[in-house]
């Protein structure tokens, strides 16, 4: 009987251990978090004024600036 007295404290400690683990997977949550920071880069023209602006294959263009003008002499096009 008074060995088993012993066991006991012995399996709490290794209990420690796995109630820290489960800390580290809220840590990788605020990784997502700055993704969303350079989303509302795009409502801003080139000048840093806020205009309505639409993004083309990946191409900011504002529908304010002669930016449309330039779109057909790249050699993409």
């Amino acid at each position: 009987a008074p060995a088993a007295a012993p066991q006991q404290p012995a399996q709490q400690q290794p209990a420690a251990p796995q109630q820290q683990a489960p800390q580290q997977q809220p840590a990788p949550a605020p990784k997502p978090a700055p993704a969303p920071a350079p989303a509302p880069a795009p409502t801003k023209d080139g000048n840093g004024y806020p205009c309505p602006c639409q993004i083309i294959n990946g191409v900011l263009t504002s529908l304010t600036a002669p930016v449309t003008g330039s779109l057909p002499k790249l050699p993409g096009l």
